[in-house]
């Protein structure tokens, strides 16, 4: 999938209409392993990614967070946090890992999530990105929302696609805009 991003950058890259400087990619879940992954993978190409409840955590703790949430149901598990945190770290990870691709990066990037997503582990991926950030001095801001769900829909139940996003799009742009100097 990271091939086929890179393979629409090279396409947009000779409209002469677009300034070829200022293209980036936008990932919406699984796409936090995508864009970071061909972003990585051409550096020069990509200007800058935005990710929307994209995980930076291992395929395999994802898959294993939406079943122990109950995401996969669209119903709650009734397991407690700290049950859900302690059968994670017992499985620990695995699969596909973005964290090679992540600390290869050289992209501005911004994460946005949800407080109460229950498809991506989201305390385990802004670790996982601070500690990138930090540690390689990587420009990467990470906005939760704490009442969002996976679909940034704020105060949303489990699986609810449509309601307010308050402030997602001004993230967006808040960030993007300066980040393109505009």
């Amino acid at each position: 999938m990271a091939g086929d991003l890179l393979g629409a950058i090279d396409v947009l890259q000779t409209h002469p209409d677009l300034d070829s400087s200022r293209l980036g990619l936008f990932g919406f879940s699984q796409g936090g392993w995508v864009v970071p992954t061909a972003a990585a993978l051409a550096p020069e190409e990509v200007a800058f990614m935005i990710i929307g409840s994209g995980p930076a955590v291992t395929l395999g703790e994802e898959e294993l967070y939406s079943v122990l949430t109950g995401d996969n149901a669209c119903a709650p598990s009734g397991l407690s946090e700290a049950e859900i945190k302690r059968r994670l770290d017992e499985a620990g990870p695995s699969g596909f890992d973005p964290v090679p691709y992540l600390e290869r990066v050289a992209t501005p990037g911004l994460w946005l999530y949800g407080g109460r997503d229950t498809s991506v582990p989201v305390s385990r991926s802004v670790a996982t990105l601070e500690r990138i950030r930090d540690g390689l001095q990587k420009d990467f801001t990470i906005t939760v929302f704490p009442n969002a769900n996976h679909e940034l829909v704020d105060g949303g139940t489990m699986c609810e696609s449509e309601g307010p996003r308050p402030g997602v799009m001004e993230a967006i742009f808040g960030w993007l805009l300066p980040h393109l100097g505009l």
